[in-house]
């Protein structure tokens, strides 16, 4: 997000007008019977031999390209666009991980409770197998029963490792997210998690307009809106560019005199330069612009899809989890 705003800043810059401050110095020795002078400086009496010549000068460059077509404002339209994106990911990225966090702590409050009761099974189910041995021994079982008994507990018993070892496996992905380690979660969880008591209601007649808010909807439009404005400039870096430039400051040859009034110069120039000729290439970058644009609306449409299809889905869901929770 921060790269991006730098971005903007960049786009923005290029529609404000540029100024630039120099100062130099320049000397010059060259001979008087060489280059222009050459011709006559040996007819004129007393010419000298060798001009020898220093300049100082301080000026203020100004230049502004005059935006007529457009193409610098939808650059700019274009990065704040790509900015809001961008801030949509970041908010979508911060979401998957609170929602990945709720998730992986009700998993750890699910699979403790399991384990608890795996292990309980497992303490009832040897008392059960001594009992059952027992009653075989005196002949009130059969044999059968006891293999079946036994079997439960070899069953019970293989599951604990499997669920502490994903006990641990959740606790692990948990610290990950708290951006810490294993050990800091006796900090983070100092009692036995529990569970909810009921799923909260979602109320009917909701609008669709509340999809409008999810951050990959956001970022999908803002990166859809920039590829239009991207377009746009494809399409302006095809016509001429009209550009203002100025520069005005003091020149003389001594340093002194740099700072007097009498010594000053400016120059004001405007250009307007348009492609002619380049084997269409800036036609070709127009029309890719404008495919990458219709790629853009492709994806958003996808994202709308989604997003209704994921939110269906889930209300199912709730609802039949809800039956569940009553029977």
């Amino acid at each position: 997000v921060a790269e991006v705003q730098e971005l903007y800043r960049i786009s923005r810059a290029a529609q404000m007008p540029g100024v630039q401050a120099s100062i130099d110095a320049n000397r010059q020795n060259t001979p008087t019977n060489a280059g222009a002078t050459g011709r006559f400086a040996g007819s004129i009496p007393g010419f000298p031999e060798r001009f020898d010549v220093t300049t100082y000068s301080a000026s203020l460059g100004l230049s502004w390209e005059l935006d007529f077509w457009g193409r610098l404002r939808d650059g700019t339209r274009a990065a704040v666009h790509e900015y809001l994106a961008t801030r949509a990911d970041m908010e979508a990225a911060r979401t998957g991980v609170i929602t990945e966090t709720v998730a992986t702590y009700l998993e750890i409050a699910e699979t403790d409770h399991r384990l608890a009761t795996a292990r309980e099974t497992a303490r009832l189910l040897a008392e059960r197998s001594d009992v059952t041995r027992d009653r075989y021994e005196r002949g009130l079982a059969s044999s059968f029963e006891l293999f079946r008994i036994q079997q439960s507990l070899s069953d019970a018993r293989a599951a604990v490792p499997l669920l502490e070892s994903a006990l641990h496996d959740a606790r692990t992905r948990l610290a990950v997210l708290a951006g810490g380690f294993p050990d800091d979660l006796e900090r983070l969880l100092p009692d036995a998690p529990r569970l909810p008591d009921a799923p909260l209601p979602i109320p009917a007649g909701l609008p669709s307009e509340l999809l409008a808010g999810r951050p990959d909807l956001v970022a999908a439009a803002n990166r859809m809106e920039a590829a239009r404005r991207r377009a746009g400039v494809a399409r302006a870096d095809r016509l001429p560019r009209l550009s203002l430039t100025a520069s005005g400051g003091t020149q003389s040859s001594e340093l002194g005199d740099l700072v007097s009034t009498d010594q000053r110069f400016g120059l004001a120039a405007a250009s307007l330069l348009g492609p002619v000729f380049n084997s269409g290439a800036r036609r070709a970058a127009a029309r890719a612009a404008t495919r990458r644009y219709e790629q853009a609306v492709l994806a958003y449409d996808r994202v709308v899809l989604t997003a209704f299809r994921e939110v269906s889905a889930a209300l199912v869901a709730l609802d039949r989890q809800r039956e569940r929770l009553g029977l």
